[in-house]
């Protein structure tokens, strides 16, 4: 079962630290196992990496149109919370790093 907040580190970015459902939902975007601990290995952070993006993508020809009410406040796109983590995968597959996480 993966923690209220996740960690994702490699050596080649700072840490990044997720709420635990936006990481459930990246981790299954990419079609990683979600648990409180894993890791990418570094032969697989580029198709891990394409696949979020297509999933990314998708989604967001699915999203729902944003509403008329004022007073709604809107949400925050998945693409935008998944940005951090598409940048620290994206120094890893430069570097050749694996990419580990571990949740509370």
């Amino acid at each position: 079962m993966i923690g209220a907040v996740v960690t994702f580190k490699t050596k080649s970015h700072r840490r990044v630290v997720m709420f635990g459902e936006v990481a459930k939902s990246l981790l299954l975007m990419m079609d990683l196992k979600v648990a409180q601990r894993g890791a990418i290995g570094a032969a697989d952070v580029k198709a891990a990496l394409e696949q979020l993006r297509s999933a990314l993508d998708a989604s967001r020809k699915d999203a729902a149109p944003e509403s008329d009410d004022p007073d709604e406040e809107p949400g925050v796109p998945m693409d935008v919370r998944a940005w951090p983590l598409i940048e620290l995968l994206e120094a890893a597959q430069r570097e050749q790093d694996a990419v580990m996480w571990d949740s509370d």
